[in-house]
């Protein structure tokens, strides 16, 4: 009887775990954009602290939660409802309220998952690591369900079911567990701060996968499913090889984050080794999770080998409390402790595309491995030279239902993240047998700068994307800014998720990172011939820029088509003419070519000027020249208006910022070809407006 209240007891545990990180995870991702959106409205120092404040306050809730008392049952089921009822808050709201509802959610799930690891870890720290590694799994699989755009984010009530199935198995299992006994914080939880930080960013978060390695999306799910499989042999070891797991940790971080191939794609071998970097991260983690978390207690009278499993007889409660672990006030410094090293290597990473740190930002993921393994060496050397204490956690590897357990839970794991990758599979634009046929000799292109997915009220958008350009059915995007993976965007796929749900096939480049670049998109129906790619000069900074080009066949004539985004700051005019020179001189154009993007410059500027130089006409101030010329021929008056728009765009439509615009920075240019059509498209998705052009080749 008493094995299978401890089974019970231990699968509830492990549940509810899963289910509270899970949860954490979905909500970490969910933080990011709306610390964009406080960056947009109040700048980046506002931002920071904003950020900072959010992943500290866990420690407040849990203070609330544990004050004077010792983490328990009973505490664990008050914030595992808590989290859940924030949870479906942070669906239901909008605007303001969900902004900060969001974020307190957010704080909330920190605390949730420190405190019920807290309480897991009086079984043992493989516990912990498996339920907090599981947790990660299980929010990378429903985030792979759902194209990487979160439920937090659709419209839909069917995205919510998995998340509503997590908010239920939560409470129901800590329903279960809602009698444990009041246990001592367990040592070593501030290790789960590192854990979710690199789960989060690389391991866990599909989009960086894909994006990282130059795989298709889909292949995410099987490099997670191999990652989750894996780990249930790490939780099943009696003995954690610790200086191997510091050793690879450290290798692995270095080998995903610098190996990798830019702005060319990543070749085979590259892109395997970047995937077998991941997977040996996700293992490492989970084996100094491991070693952080186990529990040390004093051997049982004439028993040296006392295990945890048979703590609660052994060593009572109170004696464990008293005798051998921090008081509840630990406890609170633990979830601040988990909250900033979550969130300071993810904020300084996404700060230095704006304020330029002084070294590659890669380096500050090195720098945690290299903290989090050595912190776990340096504890672990201390515990193994203290005679008198046993490791509890090591002992309970001979029990048979921790190795059930984690098999069980691999097999799981593997089974849902494999059917999950095979969905993926069908819907993926690469598993589609297109035929290239061209029935017009016109070219609908839609350009467009998407700001990483937020729009100015802090939502992700991906769906209202996809609604405003089906209403002019592009066959050609241009399109700029796109995030695949950046964890302050949403760790959404967005090239991925616009090309499946527009049926098009896209060429990605990275720009300030692989995570974030430029894009061609389209259509099946136009045949494509090749795709280049080229960097450009990075001058003043403080971004990298990139340019990429496809060549279409249209009427039996060569189009080239160009997505650019360049330097930014008002000073940067030398960095962007450098970086027009760079695309002229890195990209195969033909005469036939159209560049589109993000110029960053206004109608009369330096750049515009080298364009028209290089033979190359705006879009719009063809059409208004043209307008300008019939009118001056049937109205003098008209005319006189129409002047104010000549060819230096004056007075053209404007598409920045989307919800006020009063500036044109972005264009559409063209050499040796006509434009029938050209005209700015409202749209609240972005923080610019997109630009439509019908486009016909010269003859």
């Amino acid at each position: 009887m008493f094995g299978s209240t401890r089974v019970r007891e231990r699968a509830a545990l492990l549940v509810v775990l899963v289910a509270v990180t899970a949860l954490a995870v979905e909500l970490i991702r969910f933080s990011g954009p709306q610390f964009d959106f406080i960056m947009g409205n109040a700048g980046v120092v506002s931002a920071a602290l904003s950020a900072l404040g959010t992943y500290l306050a866990p420690a407040l809730f849990t203070a609330a939660l544990c004050v004077r008392r010792l983490p328990s049952g009973p505490m664990a089921l008050i914030a595992v409802v808590a989290l859940v009822l924030a949870r479906i808050a942070v669906q239901v709201l909008a605007g303001a309220a969900r902004l900060g509802v969001g974020l307190a959610a957010c704080a909330l799930a920190v605390a949730a998952t420190t405190i019920v690891a807290a309480v897991a870890s009086r079984l043992g720290g493989r516990l912990v690591a498996g339920g907090v590694i599981g947790g990660l799994f299980t929010s990378a699989a429903l985030n792979l369900l759902l194209g990487t755009l979160d439920a937090s984010w659709r419209g839909s009530l069917w995205a919510f079911v998995p998340t509503a199935v997590l908010c239920v198995a939560a409470a129901v299992a800590a329903w279960f567990m809602r009698d444990v006994e009041t246990a001592a914080h367990g040592r070593g939880l501030w290790a789960i701060g590192p854990v979710l930080c690199l789960g989060v960013a690389v391991f866990a978060n599909p989009a960086f996968i894909a994006s990282q390695t130059s795989f298709a999306l889909w292949t995410s799910g099987l490099i997670i499913a191999v990652c989750a499989t894996f780990t249930t042999f790490v939780l099943a070891r009696a003995d954690q090889p610790v200086w191997l797991h510091a050793c690879v940790l450290v290798g692995a971080v270095v080998l995903v984050f610098f190996v990798p191939s830019w702005p060319e794609p990543n070749s085979v071998l590259v892109s395997f080794a970047i995937a077998l970097g991941i997977m040996l991260m996700a293992l490492s983690c989970c084996g100094l999770l491991v070693t952080a978390t186990q529990r040390l207690v004093q051997p049982a009278l004439g028993n040296p080998a006392a295990s945890e499993s048979a703590l609660p007889e052994s060593v009572s409660p109170e004696h464990t409390a008293s005798e051998h672990t921090a008081p509840w006030l630990g406890l609170v410094g633990v979830a601040a402790a988990v909250g900033a090293l979550i969130i300071v290597p993810i904020l300084l990473y996404q700060v230095d595309y704006d304020i330029p740190l002084g070294f590659p930002n890669e380096l500050l993921f090195v720098a945690l491995a290299v903290g989090f393994a050595a912190a776990v060496l340096v504890a672990h050397r201390r515990n193994s030279v203290t005679p008198t204490m046993v490791v509890a956690s090591a002992a309970a590897t001979s029990h048979r239902s921790s190795k059930v357990m984690a098999l069980v839970s691999g097999g799981l794991s593997l089974v849902i993240i494999g059917t999950l990758a095979l969905a993926s599979f069908v819907v993926s634009p690469l598993s589609r047998i297109t035929h290239l046929y061209s029935t017009s000799d016109t070219v609908r292109l839609v350009d467009w700068n998407l700001h990483y997915g937020v729009s100015l009220d802090g939502e992700v958008s991906l769906e209202q994307m996809v609604a405003d350009i089906k209403r002019v059915d592009p066959d050609v995007l241009t399109l700029q800014e796109l995030s695949r993976g950046w964890v302050m965007a949403g760790a959404t796929d967005m090239v991925t998720y616009l090309a499946n749900a527009l049926d098009m096939r896209f060429a990605f480049v990275g720009a300030a990172d692989n995570q974030f670049g430029n894009a061609i998109l389209w259509k099946g129906s136009v045949p494509m011939s090749s795709v280049e790619r080229t960097e450009l000069d990075f001058g003043q900074g403080p971004q990298h820029r990139s340019a990429i080009s496809s060549t279409f066949s249209v009427s039996g004539q060569w189009l080239t088509v160009v997505s650019t985004h360049l330097q930014h700051r008002a000073e940067n005019t030398p960095t962007r003419l450098s970086q027009i020179a760079d695309m002229f001189a890195g990209l195969p154009l033909r005469s036939h070519t159209v560049i589109a993007g993000d110029f960053n410059a206004e109608p009369g500027s330096p750049e515009v000027v080298e364009l028209t130089r290089r033979g190359f006409g705006s879009a719009f101030d063809a059409l208004i020249s043209d307008d300008s010329a019939t009118s001056s021929a049937t109205d003098a008056t008209d005319a006189t208006d129409a002047t104010a728009n000549d060819s230096s765009g004056t007075g053209a439509p404007f598409t920045f910022p989307a919800n006020a615009p009063e500036t044109r920075i972005d264009w559409i240019f063209g050499s040796n070809v006509e434009f029938l059509d050209s005209r700015v498209l409202p749209s609240a998705a972005s923080d610019h407006l997109p630009l439509y052009s019908e486009i016909t080749l010269s003859k």
